[in-house]
């Protein structure tokens, strides 16, 4: 196998020599003009000398051809002048050239055989022209043996052959000298085209070497840059790591750590600044002596344990407490980072930070929302209450607590807890001022200290804040609908020390949770009384179940179409030994904020179905009434609340779908995906579902189109004033009209008139609830009632001719 060298040689060489022929071709070309123009002169003067001796037709034919052969030759040559061919093409022009030479050489030789003159002073002029012309060949035709041999061997040998055919001694002679002739040109032609092709040769070989000679001295110069530039550049550099050391050595004393470097002995061998001042000892008394004699006695002890897992080569941190001078004992973190050179552990570096001023931070912040804590709150409080001025300013305290966060960490975790907030601290921020101080109390539990403020300014700082939480926060993919509820008392009317300032604030945002939550509220003096009376119904409370004081009640659910009750609300209620008759709003809200809303939902439930189940066995009306409940927020975010219902459905016997479970639009939008879940898992069982209140919370039906919703509820305060002119009715027909677009139905609450009745009869209302047909009752009475076939009718009846006597004179 050749070698790579040896093939790259061949290769130039064949590509020299493709060169060489091109040159050459190039050559006949350029040099054809000239053999071209001297063919044509010649020829005149032949056919002109002989025209007046012997005038022949043949002659000017014989002109006019040599004239047209120099005419398609020219423009050859012209063809190739305009083109240049690569070389590539050499081949295939050198054969045109070479045809077109022979066909002029041809044109000569016929004028040596059929243009020869009888006199023989005339024969010699034409021996002369045909030996000037052949003779011309060598010099323009050097380019090429084939080409030259191709025009003289047809100009001459012809001739030659017609002397031989005359037959006399001098005839004779001179055909031989012809063909000598002939010889020597070509031999001339050969030795002419080699000094031409070795000239080229060398041609090449000049401009090879002066390219070579160019380029090394292109080279040489670039060599020479590099080797500018690398000098420069090691200079730079030499400069650079004198700077840097220095720089280094500045950076590393600056520093207030203590970076060191020790080898695997235990001895410090490299140390900056830091230390003379933590230790209390000049550099030269720490570098190069074991760590043990610098180290006290437990912070070695300490590091020797960790040295062990140094060992492993990989990075070591910890925190310590440790002295170093006297009586200054510092809280440090120590990172201890392995040295590794050719795999092999040379020894470490140690940065020891003073971490006691974050200590001391983290002691009065809260790590999560960076808020000052409980005791820093206190402190600045104390401080806000001597510097307060009742004459010119009041002093305000916000309490603040996120409405039911603990829903929140209970369904989406802790995590996405976290982050809500982080983002509700930064949404109040925005609207307290620079000077006010604001801190985490609790979990979900926030305090603010404004001073210097006028009522005025608190009630619009008050305001926004409680406005700014309309909107969802977008946290970790779900979007979480919440609100504050904020208590306030100021300084110095509703107290003039911290803690009846905190006690009485603490009143209030208990008074804003039970109104509902989402708002603020201002201390007032009836709050203790309020207060007293709720620890006292929270207290009976806990025995309530246990004690067997709930009772379920029934309100009926009338079609507007039939007049028929399709349907019973099982509503709550309770009656204390000592408390009496507790309204539901009054024990719910308690009861939601603890843990009793769970047992005593899941009662209501296994009650409500059994009664169901009592009713579609042995209740002999046509239709068995669905019977709805409501599902407290509490209860909705219990984890295995769907199967809870479906064992009470399959214990008691009942159907799914003779169940409703009522939710409000609030519950459901806190968060969406995890409501639209348990719904569609609701209605795999058959169970109907309705938006209780609707109207009072986000009333958006482009929301609600999300869930697989069968009942839209119609709050009462949207009934109370259909018959004025409040616009209540508009939006009662809009509600009605877009639910049934959205393949709902439709139920209004608390309707108690006749005239009620009517406009939603009217307006396609599908059923009602209310006093109008009957209040709440007992198991024992809803039934006595569902057992009266004309109940609805006669009822109807009577209000319907009570309304018109009112309105007649």
């Amino acid at each position: 196998m050749r070698s790579p060298s040896k093939l790259d040689e061949n290769q130039t060489n064949k590509d020299l020599e493709q060169k060489i022929r091109a040159e050459l071709v190039y050559l006949l070309y350029t040099q054809a003009p000239f053999a071209i123009f001297g063919s044509c002169i010649v020829a005149a003067f032949f056919v002109y000398g002989l025209h007046f001796v012997e005038p022949n037709k043949l002659l000017f034919a014989w002109y006019l051809c040599v004239l047209g052969v120099a005419l398609l030759r020219y423009g050859l040559v012209r063809l190739y002048l305009a083109k240049r061919p690569p070389k590539e093409q050499a081949s295939q022009w050198k054969l045109v050239f070479i045809s077109m030479t022979l066909l002029s050489g041809l044109l000569w030789s016929s004028a040596g055989v059929g243009l020869v003159p009888k006199n023989p002073m005339y024969q010699t002029f034409l021996a002369f022209s045909l030996a000037g012309i052949a003779g011309g060949a060598v010099a323009y035709y050097a380019g090429s043996r084939v080409v030259s041999a191709a025009f003289i061997l047809p100009v001459l040998l012809p001739f030659a052959g017609w002397l031989f055919y005359q037959g006399s001694e001098p005839y004779h002679l001179l055909g031989y000298l012809v063909l000598l002739y002939t010889g020597l040109l070509l031999v001339s032609a050969s030795r002419t085209h080699r000094a031409v092709y070795n000239a080229i040769i060398l041609q090449f070989q000049n401009d090879a070497l002066l390219q070579i000679q160019v380029t090394a001295q292109k080279e040489m110069a670039i060599v020479n840059q590099e080797l500018r530039n690398e000098i420069h550049e090691r200079k730079l550099i030499e400069k650079l790591l004198r700077d840097s050391e220095e720089q280094y050595s500045l950076v590393t004393n600056a520093l207030p750590v203590l970076i060191s470097y020790v080898d695997l002995q235990l001895h410090y061998r490299f140390n900056n600044k830091a230390h003379e001042e933590w230790f209390g000892r000049s550099l030269h008394q720490i570098t190069g002596k074991p760590i043990k004699d610098i180290l006290d006695p437990t912070a070695f002890a300490i590091f020797s344990e960790y040295y062990k897992e140094l060992l492993s080569k990989k990075q070591i941190t910890y925190e310590s407490l440790m002295q170093f001078k006297k009586d200054d004992e510092r809280y440090v973190s120590v990172t201890l980072i392995p040295y590794v050179k050719h795999h092999e552990l040379r020894g470490f570096f140690s940065l020891i930070s003073d971490i006691s001023p974050r200590i001391n931070y983290l002691a009065t912040h809260d790590s999560l929302t960076d808020l000052p804590n409980r005791g820093l709150f206190n402190t600045r409080f104390t401080h806000a209450l001597k510097n307060a001025n009742p004459q010119k300013s009041k002093l305000a305290l916000l309490f603040i607590d996120l409405d039911h966060f603990k829903n929140i960490n209970d369904t989406l975790g802790h995590s996405t807890g976290d982050q809500l907030l982080i983002r509700v601290v930064a949404k109040i921020k925005m609207f307290l001022r620079d000077e006010d101080t604001f801190a985490r109390i609790g979990g979900d539990e926030f305090a603010a200290i404004l001073e210097n403020i006028t009522t005025d300014e608190l009630l619009a700082i008050a305001d926004k804040i409680h406005n700014a939480f309309a909107d969802p926060f977008h946290v970790d993919g779900h979007d979480i609908f919440t609100s504050i509820s904020v208590g306030i008392s100021v300084y110095p009317d509703d107290g003039t020390d911290l803690q009846l300032l905190l006690k009485n604030a603490d009143l209030a945002l208990y008074r804003a949770k039970e109104k509902g939550r989402n708002s603020f509220e201002f201390y007032t003096a009836d709050l203790n009384e309020k207060v007293n009376k709720r620890l006292a119904i929270e207290t009976e409370l806990h025995q309530a179940l246990g004690n067997k004081e709930f009772q379920l009640y029934y309100q009926p659910i009338i079609d507007l179409q039939r007049n028929q009750i399709t349907g019973v609300e099982a509503l709550l209620r309770w009656k204390n030994p000592t408390l009496g008759f507790v309204p539901p709003a009054e024990f719910i809200p308690i009861a939601e904020t603890t843990s009793l809303i769970v047992p005593i939902s899941e009662w209501v439930i296994q009650t409500a179905c059994s009664q169901n189940y009592v009713w579609q066995r042995h209740l002999k009306t046509p239709t068995c009434p669905r019977v709805s409940i409501n599902l407290s927020a509490r209860q909705f975010r219990e984890k295995n609340l769907v199967e809870s219902i479906l064992a009470t459905l399959e214990r008691t016997g009942a159907r799914g779908d003779g169940l409703t479970l009522e939710l409000t639009e609030s519950l459901i939008m806190q968060d969406v995906e995890h409501s639209a879940t348990l719904i569609r898992q609701f209605k795999n069982l058959g169970i109907a579902i309705s938006i209780d209140d609707f109207g009072t919370g986000y009333s958006s039906l482009s929301y609600l189109r999300r869930f697989p919703i069968d009942i839209i509820k119609i709050d009462r305060s949207f009934i109370t004033d259909l018959a004025s002119s409040s616009g209540d009715g508009a939006i009662v027909k809009a509600i009605i009209m877009m639910a049934h677009n959205l393949k709902m139905k439709v139920i209004a609450e608390g309707v108690e008139t006749f005239q009620q009745y009517s406009f939603l009869k009217m307006n396609a209302c599908d059923e009602i609830q209310g006093f109008i047909i009957s209040p709440p009752l007992p198991v024992e009475q809803i039934e006595a009632l569902l057992r009266e076939k004309h109940f609805v009718q006669e009822r109807l009846a009577a209000l319907h001719l009570k309304s018109e006597l009112e309105v007649s004179p």
